[in-house]
């Protein structure tokens, strides 16, 4: 298996992470979450939306290209937020923790009105798009306050950017059964367990696994915005 070594901002305080030498349990690195559950506590378990099924939510786009992982769906994104969906931004997803600076005055001008009408909804959207530029720790402070499995969603790909594998399947625990994980599966063209994909991720590396993570990224993100702007949020 590779070395676990990795890339990270020159701050990492907020994060208490622990290093191959520091590390004693999972349950160590679940501390750095306000609120979390100790290993062993039973985990709460959040249905899908009611009113959305696998193939509602798989209407909302389409499968991206090998040659073009931009966003190539139907949804109709303010400018402010399509032009951040860019192609360098997908190609850049998931490859680096350092955030690209190019973009950052574009994404701290954006807030939960940019995304309509249900708050957590758009702070779901926000903290996704902060992900998707590699801003972790702005993605982070946002997911972690998310109690809802979108949010829990957010958090645990945040874990797994960041190689803290084992917290990101914590919350991958706490999404419980969503309808996404068949939509992802669908159109990545493969069955989508996101236990086993952290696995993938940690032995593989990210780029080997890049093209599962876009696809991930695009359905959670649309999946949030549709419901933030059709006030239909859960």
């Amino acid at each position: 298996m590779p070395s676990k070594s990795r890339r990270y901002p020159a701050d990492r305080r907020s994060y208490g992470l622990a290093t191959e030498e520091t590390a004693k349990s999972p349950a160590d690195s679940l501390q750095r979450d306000a609120g979390t559950a100790p290993t062993g506590s039973v985990r709460p378990t959040f249905a899908p939306c009611a009113s959305q099924s696998s193939q509602d939510i798989l209407k909302l786009g389409k499968m991206p290209s090998q040659n073009a992982l931009s966003i190539e769906s139907k949804m109709n994104y303010p400018p402010t937020v399509q032009n951040l969906l860019t192609n360098e931004a997908f190609n850049q997803y998931a490859t680096t923790t350092s955030g690209s600076q190019n973009v950052l005055a574009d994404l701290q001008a954006l807030d939960a009105s940019t995304f309509s009408a249900d708050g957590e909804m758009a702070k779901a959207c926000l903290s996704g798009i902060w992900l998707l530029h590699n801003f972790l720790d702005q993605s982070h402070d946002i997911s972690q306050d998310l109690k809802t499995p979108v949010g829990s969603h957010w958090h645990a790909i945040m874990h797994r950017l960041e190689g803290d594998y084992s917290n990101s399947k914590y919350w991958y625990r706490r999404v419980g059964q969503s309808a996404l994980y068949d939509v992802i599966g669908q159109r990545s063209a493969k069955p989508f367990d996101p236990m086993q994909f952290v696995d993938h991720v940690e032995g593989q590396g990210n780029e080997a696994t890049h093209d599962v993570a876009v696809v991930e990224w695009q359905v959670l993100f649309e999946h949030c915005f549709e419901n933030a702007t059709s006030s239909g949020g859960c």
